[in-house]
Order: C-alpha cells, then structure tokens, then sequence
C-alpha cells in the first residue's frame, strides 16, 4: 500500500478518536489517581486508656476520685491537700477534663480564681452530678465567702458547657449551724437533688446525723426533707445515691449501739419523684458485726445496693463485698456475694455501674487468693441477670499491679466513648523527690496520685483500622480497589477475621446497602480487586469486622465518562460518518485521472502475456 493510501485511511479513524476523546471527563484521562487511606481507627484520639494514666503527678494528697461523662467529655473531680509546712493542712476541690484527645490543666472549683488553688478553708469530698444539659459539682466546705458561719456547708456550682461556672451556691441554709457533710448530687426527673448528713435541729430530727435532700429548680431550693426514720436517735452516715428515670435510690449505714460501740448497719430506701416509694430498710444481715462503705448503682427500674460486711461466716475473712437488688415488682433481693467466697482478706469500697445490661462491681481487696502481698489492689467482675432476675457474675479481673506494694483505694467507675474506665487512688511512692529531712518518717511516706484505666474495651473499639481507597475520586460503574489494614491496640496485625464493607449511598435508604467481603492477604491486610460504587454521589461505607461495625466514613464518586452514544446521537453520528465517507471519496476522485482509473474494475478474461511474465 502507498504512503497516501495509508494517510487516507487514517485521517478518518484520528478525526473518529478525537471524537471520542472529547467525550471523556477531564478526570478520567489522568493516569495514576493517587490512593487515599481513610483512618477509620475507632480509637484513633485515644479514648482508652491501656495503662493507668496518672491524672495528679505530685507530693501532695490527691484522694476521693469521683467521675463522669457530661457532653463528649470525661470529668474527674477530687480532693487535693494544700499543705504549708507553718499551717494546718487544708485541700482544694480539683478537677481535669478529657476530650478525646487530652487533658485540661487542673482548675480548682473551690477558689475564687479556678485556675490558681488559692489558700482557703476546708473543701472536702467533692461528687459529680449530671442531666443532659447540666454538670453539677457538690462538695463540703466552710470558706467563709460563700458560707455561713464556721461550721460545714454544703455548696455547689453549676456549668452548661464545662467552660464557664457559676459562683458557688450554698445548699444548706443560712440558719443552719450544725455540721453538715458529704454530700451528693443526682438529677432526677425535672429537678436537682442534694443528698447529704446533717445534725441541724432545724433540718433533721433529734441532734443525732440524718439523711436529708433539698431540691433545686434552676432558680430556688426547695424544703429540705429528711430520708432517714424520723425519732430515732441513731447517727446515720455515708449516704450514697442514684437515680434512673422512674426512681432515685439512697444507701447508707446506721450506727447500732445495742450490737456494740463500732456496729453499724447498711439501710436503703427508694423515692419516686413525689414521695417515698418505701419506709427505711434494713438490708445487711441482723448479725452483730459492722457494715461500711455503702454504694448504689441503678440499672434502668432496677437499684443494686452494694456495701462491705464484716459479717463473712468464714475464719481468717475480714470483710466481704454484698450485693442486693431492688425492683417495684419484687422488692428487696437476696444477698450475694460478690468477692471471692475462699476470702482471706479485706474487701472494701465496693462501686457499682450499669452498662449494656451488665453490672460492673470494682473494689479493693487484700485477698491474695485473687491479689498479691499485703498492699490493697483493684479488683472487678461483671455480672449478667439469670433467669430468675440474680446476677451472676464472670471470673475476677485485676486492674492494679499485683506486684507493686502501693494500695489502690476509692474507685469510681464510668463509661466513656463505650469504654468502660475505672479511677481511683494509688499510693505512689515519690519519696525519692524529697530530701530525707523535709518528711517526718520516710519508710511510711506515701503522696496518693488519681490514675484512670480502661478496663472493659468493646471489641471494635479494640482495633486500629486503616482503608485505602484505590483511586482518589472514584468512577461510578468502573471497578476500584479497597483494602483494610487491621491492627489491635498494640498496632500487632490481626487475622482470621470476617471483614467486609457495607456500602450504601447516603440518599438512599439503609435497605439498598451492600456488602462486599473482603479477602485476608496475610499480615492484617483484607482487600478486595473489585469495588464497584453503581452511581456517582456520597456512599457511606462501614467497616464490618466479625458482623460488628468498626469504623466509617465517606466516599464521594464521580460521574463515569458519557459513551460515545450519549454524546453523539444516532443521528449525528449517520451524518458525520457520512461526511467523512463523502469526503474521503471526493478526495479520491479530485486531480489525476490514474486516481480515478484506479477504482475500474480489471476485465475478466485471459491474462496478457506480459501479466504471465
């Protein structure tokens, strides 16, 4: 074939291919799209905590832990000592807040100035309370600013969104001149309710220490009323309380001199919003040893009531954690044991959660059947309801180190993020940043610290998840790749797992998703040759790992490229063809007659002899 015959075959064919280029996306002719890894890392801002993190590094006395979860945030409130070598020693209310990525600087709710701990009176035993909208911190105090007179009141302050407080508001009246203390605050229904002890004559009956809760609307405090038998002349102590939406459970312990001078007994009662649901109830056994440190849990219509027994029945046991539950139905539940049943130790400061139909019990214990050495070290069980309304709970899990010989003491637990996490004291040892003469006996020294621990992590909260999408903006109909990176919290790959991505366009509903199953290529890597997004717009895509959602996130796609049909219609493209052909054949048939010539036929018939030659 010659040069031209071939320049006029081709000149249709690149006028064809210029066409049909013009009609893709200018996207869609860029080779090499780059990935994009989308971190779907449930805990990428670190919202567990695998090791105790240390909330108050100091010399000082930080003791009585309490937190709670308010508004994307976790709280944690204590007690901090402020000692000055030529003065009582005296504490300060501290507070540290986490948002998922950090730790606020400490503020200190009870100075004027929260950011400084200035020098003050007694501020003891500060408890957390919160409604949806609300965050409340109660505590003991008698700063003579805010107070009344030089005996203990009971204060709080108030904030909305965790930045800017109210001034403190005294919850015990002006009248009041007894000594009131250890207070609680829980929102129940359409008010806030202050539980705390008192042996005001004016507030309680007799000048023995009652129970008693005052009510606040936002705007004023109501009556105070008394929780406690009205004429005994009994001391009552450690009140404990909680509240679901139907009911507000209270805990505490009673002195019973007719058992002994150190005898108390554990007494409980419910209220229901308008009035007290049941009379005062006697709950610990009628045996003539002591109970203390009660707590309560509520469990959505349920109250479990926990405290320490002396009463354990067993030689060699000092004390025991007991557990009874409380419904409208059935009333008062039987005892259950909760720490171990072969006990040789102390078990104490028992603290209850309800989470996800579990019950979660922490405590101290000195058993060393379940801990080590003489030092009391943390322990928790979680129980589940059997099918006569008991709960029966798993093995014994330890949170402190068994091998240190600090004690773990006052725990509080809470849920963040699902996670459950549990704060308390530890008495760290940091005798070594002091000189020998600054401490009056240094085999002894002890500076309690507050640390947190994430003890119960939800499986897809466990994992370190990484997606990577095969190309930047995907094609609608044109096959990409995915591909999963699964790690625990350790960052160690994880296999043998059932990974897939469900994938569902944000405009339509949850019925029309998808699931793509992914493929284990060894090292914690699951991809997939073939996604294919069937339209272009926002797809929601979750990472599925053992039928459990892991992680999300967005994907936007773009259109796919219009087909040559789409746009050129039929038409069009019969009258291009045809000026193309028409075009080419005039181009044949113009200037030279051999052109022409060239499209006769040859003759049939005997070929010439110069042919044959």
């Amino acid at each position: 074939m010659s040069g031209h015959m071939r320049f006029q075959w081709v000149f249709p064919v690149v006028v064809l291919g210029m066409l049909a280029m013009a009609a893709l996306p200018a996207s869609a002719c860029i080779p090499g799209a780059p990935k994009v890894e989308f971190e779907a890392q449930a805990l990428s801002c670190g919202t567990a905590f695998l090791e105790p993190y240390n909330l108050s590094l100091t010399t000082e006395d930080e003791l009585f832990p309490q937190t709670i979860a308010f508004k994307d945030k976790l709280y944690v409130i204590w007690q901090k000592e402020d000692f000055v070598e030529t003065d009582a020693v005296k504490y300060h209310v501290t507070m540290k807040s986490f948002d998922g990525s950090g730790w606020t600087d400490p503020l200190y709710i009870s100075s004027p100035d929260m950011t400084t701990p200035i020098r003050s009176e007694l501020n003891l035993n500060p408890r957390l309370g919160a409604s949806e909208d609300t965050l409340f911190i109660v505590w003991t105090s008698n700063e003579p600013n805010w107070t009344s007179g030089m005996d203990d009141d009971v204060v709080f302050r108030f904030t909305e969104d965790g930045d800017s407080w109210s001034e403190p508001i005294e919850v015990t009246g002006h009248y009041n001149n007894g000594l009131d203390k250890l207070p609680r605050v829980v929102p129940f229904k359409d008010k806030v309710w202050f539980v705390w002890e008192t042996n005001d004559p004016l507030d309680s009956d007799g000048a023995d220490m009652d129970i008693v809760m005052r009510s606040w609307d936002g705007r004023e405090l109501g009556h105070v009323v008394e929780v406690t038998p009205p004429g005994d002349a009994y001391n009552d102590h450690y009140v404990d309380v909680a509240a679901d939406d139907e009911n507000m459970y209270f805990i505490w312990m009673k002195k019973n001199y007719t058992s002994g001078a150190n005898i108390h007994d554990i007494w409980a009662r419910v209220f229901n919003g308008s009035g007290f649901a049941t009379p005062p109830m006697k709950i610990s056994s009628d045996a003539t040893d002591d109970n203390a440190h009660p707590s309560v849990a509520e469990a959505d219509g349920r109250g479990y009531f926990l405290w320490e027994s002396y009463d354990t029945g067993k030689t060699g046991d000092e004390t025991s954690v007991v557990l009874r539950g409380w419904t409208v139905e059935e009333g008062m539940g039987r005892p259950t044991i909760v720490s171990s049943l072969t006990s040789n130790g102390k078990d104490t400061r028992p603290t209850g959660l309800w989470w996800k139909d579990q019950l979660y019990v922490a405590w101290t214990s000195t058993d060393q059947g379940k801990t080590f050495g003489s030092d009391a070290d943390l322990l928790f069980r979680v129980g589940k309801l059997d099918g006569d309304g008991y709960v029966r709970f798993d093995d014994f899990i330890e949170v402190s180190d068994s091998m240190d010989d600090f004690s773990d003491r006052f725990p509080s637990l809470v849920v963040y993020d699902d996670v459950v996490n549990v704060v308390w004291a530890i008495d760290s040892n940091y005798t070594h940043l002091l000189l020998p003469e600054n401490l009056v006996n240094i085999t002894i020294f002890r500076s309690p610290d507050v640390v947190i621990q994430s003890i119960d992590i939800p499986f897809e909260k466990s994992l370190g998840l990484v997606y990577t999408l095969g190309t930047a903006f995907p094609i609608a109909t044109i096959p990409t790749t995915g591909r999963v990176s699964v790690t625990d919290l350790l960052n160690e790959p994880l296999e043998g797992l059932r990974v897939g991505l469900q994938v569902r366009k944000t405009d339509e509903s949850p019925e029309t998703s998808r699931l793509w199953l992914l493929e284990g290529r060894g090292d914690g890597i699951y991809s997939l040759d073939e996604l294919v997004f069937d339209k272009d717009g926002t797809y929601d895509i979750r990472i599925m790992v053992n039928n459990v959602e892991a992680g999300s996130f967005l994907v936007d796609t773009i259109p796919p490229p219009p087909s040559f049909m789409d746009r050129f219609p039929v038409t069009t493209i019969f009258f291009v063809v045809l000026g193309v052909v028409s075009g080419f054949l005039l181009f044949r048939m113009m200037g030279r007659d051999d052109v022409v010539d060239e499209l006769r036929p040859v003759p049939l018939g005997r070929p010439s002899p110069e042919e044959t030659l």
